[in-house]
């Protein structure tokens, strides 16, 4: 069955606010992807796509779930419970230009690439850095009610700056 087979298959059983996230769920998925998934009371576990099983999504689980939550392969997956795609959060995968993104990691790789800096030039390029993660963070972050976790990158930036 193809992503799109499965959105028409369950479509009526979603809610409406439900079917943008499905849409981009499915729209990104692919088999392998490694899924995290919100499931009863609130626990967290992680799975790797299988396929679908009529109305259900199958996946086996990670190592770290086997261990702590649920050992066997998942087959009562819902695509609404589905909250990162291979750790990247669902409701940002269709906000965030690829492009832009790949600018991000350029200017990064760049950074890390170059010849250590004397201490001014290190603080100018701390500087920089710290403006291009910021910029990336605040575009994704418009979104993205989880965006707190990912903003204390930001934050060990600015420790690492001199007082001035």
């Amino acid at each position: 069955m193809t992503n799109q087979e499965y959105l028409e298959r369950i479509r009526k059983h979603l809610e409406p606010h439900a079917i943008s996230h499905v849409e981009s769920v499915l729209k990104h998925l692919k088999e392998g992807d490694l899924l995290t998934v919100e499931r009863c009371c609130g626990s967290i576990e992680e799975y790797f796509f299988r396929g679908f099983d009529g109305g259900w999504m199958v996946g086996d689980p990670t190592e770290i779930t086997a261990i702590f939550n649920y050992p066997y392969a998942a087959d009562d997956l819902f695509p609404t419970n589905i909250t990162h795609i291979n750790r990247r959060l669902v409701d940002t995968l269709d906000s965030v230009h690829e492009d832009y993104q790949g600018w991000v990691r350029g200017k990064i790789s760049d950074y890390l690439s170059q010849e250590p800096k004397p201490p001014s030039d290190y603080v100018s390029a701390l500087e920089e850095l710290h403006e291009v993660v910021e910029d990336y963070l605040q575009d994704i972050c418009d979104s993205d009610k989880y965006c707190c976790k990912m903003a204390g990158l930001v934050s060990k930036i600015n420790q690492l700056m001199p007082e001035k």
